[in-house]
């Protein structure tokens, strides 16, 4: 306050001004110095740099609103990932935090979700549900979008960017192919140097006036200059009759395998089936170097079925019945008209593809466990309506190959798999004092995750999956899992508890299964 009172008040001891005025001095560039000394008192000083200081101010609001606009109006540039994105945002929040305004990660967080590219839709609606907005951090969310992104296959906009382009304009392409346009002219041209109408690439030269090629002229297709007239030839314009390449209608011949002219009858086709060498003759009429054609449509005509043996003629109107009912009916005459039916050696191709069967699976397995947790089998067991009071939805559960002893967890979701597994196996070698080999589950996506298989692969534990559609395979558990699901039923209705007690009905279930005898 010493200094300060002569920065508000002028009418001071000359010594504070001083003071005053050298502290001022002090705070600022050296160049600003010759200006401040001019200065009567430390008062005039202070009011010349809050003049030049607003000037610095709105230069500054100017900046901060410019970035501001920018920032609300950022969206994805077409092919840009992730994390190019995150980093032009964050560049514009660390901006706009040296100029004063305070951009929180949560303000971030929300504009990078609203302007997510379309494919990202599911998954920024599933982070705004199950992730706190307020708590979530810009690297957090960054980690999640670049998750989902590996899983995606890369956009149309990303293969187009690293696809080559072609960046030629149409003089530069001439000029480039020039000289292999005039060799092949001039190899077109050499055979027939005796024929005037074809003009010689040296003799334009001498007349002065240059090749068009060399020129930059355009071409046509045929690689002469463009020109305005019309050839009598080939009646296309852009080239007179004398550069006319194309060959006269004398000398042309077809040259397709399939195809002969014929003059005086316009045109003939000639067909050769490839299987059964059957001579097909199509007459058409040649337009513009065409072959129209109009064929005369017969009318459909129904074809009548015969079979050779009256048995399979009634074995196929009875719906491919076996011969033994066929010759019963005949027999005991229920059907009029029924001939006898004797016996058949050949097969039907129809019964053989229509009444195959699967073999059935063996009732017990090749192969058990000599030792605890060398086999577990597991299954997910859900979606149960009603959830449970807790809100769960799933059981998981483990049964050892070995002792047919189980584990049950309550699940919400299928992703909570891993979790639950994880504490199963800690909680089974501790107790065992035995490790897990190996698991044998279904194809489900919950055991198929990456983070399932790297966990397996981490602790070295095999992997068995079951053929889809095929749950014999996973008989032990499959089987278990029915014998949970009837108790925990049993327990319900006998009681009559309400459906939504039914987590505790399975986990009693299974602690008294695990104590009763088994059949194997």
């Amino acid at each position: 306050m010493f200094l300060w009172d002569a920065i508000e008040d002028a009418k001071v001891e000359r010594r504070r001004d001083r003071l005053a005025l050298g502290a001022m001095l002090r705070g600022v560039p050296t160049e600003m110095h010759s200006m401040l000394l001019k200065k009567k008192n430390a008062k005039e000083a202070w009011d010349a740099l809050k003049i030049m200081r607003l000037g610095a101010d709105r230069v500054k609001e100017a900046n901060a609103q410019r970035l501001l606009t920018e920032f609300e109006q950022i969206t994805f540039k077409p092919g840009e990932a992730i994390d190019e994105f995150a980093m032009r945002i964050l560049k514009l929040a660390t901006d706009l935090e040296g100029l004063g305004e305070k951009i929180d990660d949560s303000r971030v967080v929300k504009k990078f979700l609203r302007v997510v590219p379309a494919r990202y839709n599911q998954v920024a609606v599933a982070i705004e549900m199950f992730c706190d907005m307020s708590t979530l951090s810009i690297e957090e969310l960054v980690g999640r979008l670049r998750v989902a992104e590996d899983y995606f296959e890369p956009s149309v906009e990303q293969v187009t960017e690293k696809m080559p382009k072609l960046l030629l304009t149409e003089e530069e392409w001439l000029a480039k192919n020039k000289s292999r346009m005039v060799q092949e002219s001039s190899s077109s041209s050499g055979h027939r140097s005796g024929d005037s109408r074809y003009v010689r690439k040296d003799r334009s030269r001498a007349r002065g006036g240059g090749d068009a090629r060399d020129s930059g002229a355009k071409l046509t297709s045929m690689g002469t200059p463009r020109r305005k007239g019309r050839c009598n030839k080939c009646k296309i314009y852009g080239h007179f009759a004398r550069e006319c390449k194309t060959k006269p209608k004398e000398e042309k011949q077809e040259a397709a395998h399939h195809v002969a002219g014929d003059p005086e009858m316009g045109a003939l086709l000639v067909a050769q089936a490839a299987q059964q060498q059957i001579g097909v003759q199509i007459r058409a009429v040649r337009r513009n170097r065409l072959y129209v054609m109009k064929p005369n449509l017969t009318v459909p005509v129904c074809l009548l079925s015969k079979m050779e043996e009256m048995a399979w003629l009634w074995h196929a109107r009875y719906g491919h019945l076996n011969f033994r009912a066929l010759k019963d009916l005949a027999s005991k005459q229920m059907v009029e008209g029924l001939p006898q039916i004797h016996g058949v050696e050949q097969v039907c191709d129809g019964c053989v593809l229509g009444m195959h069967h699967r073999r059935p699976f063996p009732q017990v397995s090749t192969y058990r466990a000599e030792g605890g947790l060398e086999l577990v089998h597991g299954d997910l067991c859900g979606q149960i309506t009603p959830p449970t009071l807790g809100g769960k939805s799933y059981f998981l559960l483990i049964v050892d190959d070995f002792s047919r002893f189980m584990w049950l967890e309550l699940l919400s979701t299928k992703d909570e798999a891993l979790v639950y597994f994880k504490k199963i196996v800690l909680a089974a070698e501790v107790e065992s004092g035995c490790q897990l080999k190996a698991f044998r589950t279904d194809c489900g996506g919950e055991f198929n995750s990456r983070a399932f298989m790297t966990y397996c692969s981490d602790r070295g534990v095999k992997h068995n999956t079951t053929t889809p559609y095929t749950p014999q395979q996973n008989g032990v558990v499959e089987r278990q899992n029915q014998s949970v699901v009837e108790m925990a039923r049993c327990l319900l209705k006998a009681m009559k508890v309400p459906a939504k007690f039914w987590g505790e009905a399975v986990k009693t279930a299974v602690y008294l299964l695990n104590r009763a005898p088994t059949k194997t």
